[in-house]
């Protein structure tokens, strides 16, 4: 067969390939990722690996504090969490010094009733220490705050709400060794995969394009 017939023949091939999912799609159906139908931008378990990525399918550690993380056991408490109390409670960070306890209640009983309100407090200056507690009598109550409270604000600070994770989250690591949420670029050590700093959407293997062979 001539060259420019062969050249021709594996040209239609390629095209025939690509066409099927074979070069542009990776070779697998799309629907059929796990990697992709399992992915959440928020964590359900703490894994400091992924919670040390950007998006969350991370295989390494981004830095030395991970793997403390890896390597630190934790336990929160001896005696076993009330998990009813966890379903009804946040955890609101990002407070003002100086809020007051009634603050928090009038902000958040819009949401339905409130059982216990808590700041954390330094307890020499009585300070808010940034964070603190909203307990509500019913669970609904407390996933509609979870939901629509979000964008909160308080003496028009942005408020952080969100679960107890520190109680709830199995695998969980806290700041002090290695884990936790957040954080700042200055320290290198950014944690993602919560609501405050959720995971970014990865390309997944079943999207990434193929680079097609050169055939001339």
């Amino acid at each position: 067969m001539p060259a420019h017939q062969q050249r021709s023949s594996l040209r239609k091939q390629a095209e025939g390939t690509s066409r099927r999912g074979g070069y542009d799609q990776g070779g697998g159906d799309k629907e059929d990722d796990p990697e992709k139908r399992n992915w959440r931008p928020i964590a359900k378990e703490y894994d400091p690996i992924k919670i040390g990525s950007i998006n969350g399918i991370g295989t390494f550690a981004h830095d030395r504090a991970v793997i403390r993380a890896l390597e630190a056991t934790y336990k929160p408490g001896e005696e076993i969490p009330d998990q009813d109390k966890l379903r009804k409670t946040l955890l609101i960070a990002q407070l003002p010094p100086l809020v007051a306890e009634e603050e928090l209640e009038r902000l958040f009983s819009k949401f339905g009733r409130i059982k216990r309100v808590r700041v954390v407090r330094d307890v020499v200056t009585r300070r808010s220490r940034g964070y603190g507690f909203v307990e509500f009598e019913k669970e609904r109550h407390c996933t509609r705050a979870y939901d629509d409270g979000k964008s909160a604000t308080l003496g028009g600070q942005p408020l952080t709400v969100d679960r107890i994770v520190s109680r709830s989250m199995s695998g969980w690591r806290p700041r002090r060794l290695g884990g936790g949420f957040g954080g700042s670029k200055n320290s290198g050590q950014l944690r993602f995969g919560c609501r405050a700093r959720p995971w970014l959407r990865p390309i997944f293997k079943s999207e990434r394009k193929v680079r097609k062979p050169n055939i001339y």
